[in-house]
């Protein structure tokens, strides 16, 4: 539909179905403003898929700014309106910048974020993405949850040591594969 964005990183792909199985799912449910999929984790080459993001149905904002589910921009469709309503990515986040986005619309408005039980993207995992500077990815995080608590303080304050333990341990695990 002409009322929806999405993204797509330069080193992920979607399936050829994507665009018109998130299109369906924002005409069948007017109160979602953000849709996703699940995602499918491959290798550099994009040759071997392994596992998949597991399927979650609504994204709360506690969800959101821990695990985040989404995972990655490629796997966000939006409607138009939500980006006019609090803005687009900020431009001076490099890490975590599609996940403080998502938080901004699920704490600033009545959207949904809601997911679909498709594979719509391959990710594809690199040594030298970004998402593998974890130093920065953590500063990023910090940045989107501070941003977030000054438009929700409480729901932060419930959410942080639940998320940060999550981030932590994604952290722990990617210095593990170092």
């Amino acid at each position: 539909c002409s009322s929806d964005l999405a993204f797509l990183d330069a080193d992920d792909r979607w399936t050829e179905d994507h665009l018109a199985v998130h299109a369906r799912h924002l005409n069948d449910k007017p109160h979602v403003g953000i849709s996703f999929g699940r995602v499918r984790f491959f290798d550099p080459a994009m040759r071997a898929g392994g596992r998949r993001a597991g399927f979650v149905a609504e994204l709360s904002l506690a969800h959101a700014i821990g695990e985040n589910p989404i995972c990655t921009t490629s796997n966000l469709v939006a409607r138009r309106s939500a980006f006019e309503r609090v803005g687009g990515f900020d431009p001076t986040m490099r890490h975590a910048e599609d996940q403080e986005w998502v938080a901004r619309v699920l704490a600033a408005t009545r959207w949904a974020a809601c997911g679909v039980d498709a594979t719509t993207v391959d990710y594809r995992l690199s040594a030298n993405g970004l998402s593998a500077d974890l130093d920065e990815m953590l500063a990023g995080w910090s940045a989107m949850l501070e941003r977030i608590r000054a438009l929700q303080p409480l729901t932060v304050a419930e959410a942080e040591p639940a998320a940060r333990a999550l981030f932590e341990r994604y952290l722990e695990i990617g210095r593990a594969h170092v």
